[in-house]
């Protein structure tokens, strides 16, 4: 039987609970939940993990993860070097992997007693599926699996830094994590097997193009063997320190004089001489300098191998180098006299000048400089209810857009992207809906990190010429690691889109954002926004749409909340799908709400929904709202208004998450 995690078991037909064997007491190269990574004292079963040879062969490769007492280790298989080692466990977690301590999904448990001792995990989160897998790159590595993606996601890996793994590799090759492959073979050798490497299989390592002059031919002219020097890396290990050798000269004589030296470093006056084959040489960040790490690594050649470095090739570099260092020059000193003419032009609009970013930040502009930039505000775009657009020009093919709000108390820090007066029809409505859950899908759940927009409104939704939706406007936006599901922040967002828990001061989730999609769901339904001016103004409007609108989808009404605008000119089933993923993501508990991905599924008809409930607070969570924004205003008739019903009042508490009458008061 296979069981619901993962576990391949075989059971007694006439006793289930009696296992005669099971998978998880034989993993391969993958940990599931659940599963146990240790020994049974008892029996001397060992539970480990152990790499595949390739990335298509399963047979067993290089590199093992096991339990020793308290701590996991990787190491090469049968082998007693370690390469990684999670630390000692102290009763919450492993001393090197803090970050097990913020898990809120996973419960971890490390078992020592007269019987057993492992290590397992479980995940508290039924949904989630995940696993731990020993690549064959030497890396352990957490996957997680995304709906929408279809695909793995990596979320951890141990060792951090690939070129960490102990001869990744193989000899006489240069690992690097800031490039693609992190392999790369030394000069004066060639990959031994690109069969192998092709399948992420790279310990056979390199090979050497010419062998070198060792022997009875050692005294031939002119065929002395050379050393290449690799600069800033990270020196092999198991080296031979020749005391008597002070110098870099004598270093190398050294190191001639044995046929089974290939390298040496000399460092601080101290010699070291490497014999047969070099690994784990690593290059470093440019940065670097540390002399243990950033060091300079003279590898030994055939003379063959150098003969590119002809005599009088250091007169050639530095007339290369001189001609053109001369010709950069004069062509920043044309560059320089352009820009003067350019400026001197155009300094009749202004006399400012753009400034330039630092350091690929944000740009700061003065006044003057978008004065001169927008031709003195000449070119007008199109104006909306905050101020008027103009083109401007950073240069000849560079453009932008720059707002002049018509107020100095505008209290709106982003901009808006107001729409015409076209109606969109039924099928572009769609379309936008389902570009706009995908990519807040792609935020949640897709991104390395978990990105919340925070101020999701139709504002913020832009659409180019084929009127695919794009999300705009991160200004908001919180990034969080994906250890976490909560973040504790000041309330921020648009009113008439905050949901309920923005107010009551608890910690967020991605679930504000998707409280804000359903609101535009609403909207794009409706053909009308979901403002809160009925309410702050005085409005005698009792019923708040979306909460209308969850009373007409109970009734089977849908077409009364299609804009009338479409003369209805509109996919029925399709407009009840939104409107359920609408209701299903305005909902008073945000536990209750979907997740993006899961509206996805629903828009894409890949799954069904059920009736949504009506939000019950909705409507005086909404009183209270309009009242808060009255108070902020100063018009304290229409915060007691608003706030006028003791039952109104109760229930507002309710919604808004407020426990004491004293905010009232």
């Amino acid at each position: 039987m296979l069981m619901n995690n993962g576990n391949l078991v075989l059971q007694n037909a006439s006793n289930s609970s009696d296992i005669l064997w099971q998978s998880f007491d034989h993993p391969t190269n993958t940990f599931l939940p659940d599963a146990k990574i240790g020994r049974d004292k008892v029996t001397g079963l060992t539970r480990r993990l152990v790499s595949s040879k390739n990335s298509i062969d399963p047979a067993r490769g290089r590199y093992c993860n096991e339990l020793v007492p308290n701590r996991l280790i990787l190491t090469l298989l049968n082998s007693s070097i370690v390469y990684w080692s999670s630390g000692e466990w102290n009763g919450q977690y492993f001393s090197t992997i803090p970050e097990m301590l913020s898990h809120n999904l996973i419960d971890f448990k490390f078992v020592n007693n007269t019987n057993e001792e492992y290590f397992t995990f479980s995940l508290l989160n039924d949904t989630m599926i995940m696993h731990h897998l020993l690549d064959v790159s030497g890396q352990l590595k957490t996957l997680i699996w995304d709906e929408v993606s279809q695909d793995w996601l990596g979320s951890y890996s141990n060792p951090r830094a690939q070129c960490d793994v102990y001869a990744l590799c193989g000899p006489f090759t240069v690992c690097d994590d800031n490039s693609a492959p992190y392999c790369s073979c030394m000069k004066g050798f060639s990959i031994r097997s690109p069969e192998d490497w092709e399948l992420n299989d790279r310990s056979g390592g390199c090979v050497r193009n010419t062998p070198l002059n060792c022997g009875s031919n050692r005294s031939t002219a002119g065929m002395t063997d050379k050393f290449y020097s690799l600069s800033n890396v990270k020196l092999p290990q198991n080296a031979d320190n020749i005391g008597s050798a002070t110098s870099a000269r004598e270093c190398a004589e050294v190191c001639l004089r044995s046929c089974s030296c290939t390298a040496y470093s000399c460092t601080d006056s101290r010699c070291s001489i490497w014999h047969e084959e070099l690994l784990n040489v690593k290059q470093q960040d440019a940065d670097t300098t540390d002399t243990n790490d950033g060091a300079v690594l003279y590898l030994r050649l055939a003379a063959k191998e150098m003969q590119t470095q002809k005599p009088g090739r250091r007169v050639t570099t530095r007339i290369l180098a001189v001609t053109i260092v001369t010709a950069l020059g004069l062509l920043a000193l044309t560059l320089l006299v352009l820009i003067l003419m350019i400026r001197r032009n155009n300094r009749s609009w202004s006399g400012g000048t753009l400034i330039d970013p630092q350091d690929g930040g944000i740009i700061a502009f003065r006044y003057t400089d978008l004065q001169w930039a927008t031709r003195n505000f000449s070119e007008k775009l199109g104006a909306g209810g905050f101020g008027s657009v103009f083109k401007a020009y950073l240069s000849d093919s560079v453009t932008m857009a720059v707002k002049r709000l018509d107020g100095a108390c505008q209290g709106e820090k982003q901009f808006r992207a107001e729409k015409n007066n076209t109606v969109l029809n039924w099928g572009t409505r769609f379309k936008i809906a389902l570009g706009v859950a995908r990519g807040l899908a792609y935020l949640h759940e897709s991104c390395q990190d978990l990105i919340i927009h925070c101020d999701i409104k139709p504002q913020n939704i832009l659409l180019d010429k084929s009127f695919v939706a794009k999300i705009a406007d991160f200004g908001m936006a919180k990034l969080i690691g994906r250890d976490f599901s909560r973040v504790l922040t000041t309330a921020r967002g648009t009113v008439g889109y905050l949901a309920p828990e923005w107010i009551s001061g608890v910690a967020i989730t991605p679930k504000v954002d998707v409280y804000g999609y359903g609101m535009v769901l609403m909207e794009i339904i409706s053909g009308r926004p979901n403002s809160l001016e009925q309410y702050t103004a005085g409005g005698d409007c009792d019923v708040f749409f979306p909460v209308h609108a969850a009373h007409m989808l109970l009734e089977g009404d849908v077409a009364s909340l299609v804009d009338d605008k479409l003369s209805g000119d509109v996919n029925l089933e399709e407009a009840e799908r939104l409107c359920k993923v609408a209701c299903w993501c305005i909902q008073d508990d945000e536990f209750d709400r979907p997740t993006m991905g899961e509206v996805v599924r629903a828009l894409e008809g890949l799954s069904d929904l059920d009736m949504p409930p009506i939000p019950r607070l909705l409507q005086e969570y909404i009183f209270v709202l309009a009242a808060l924004f009255a108070l902020l205003r100063g018009d304290f008739v229409r915060f007691f208004t608003g706030m006028k019903s003791s039952n109104r009042m109760k229930s507002a508490r309710a919604a808004a998450g407020f426990k004491h009458t004293t905010f009232y008061d």
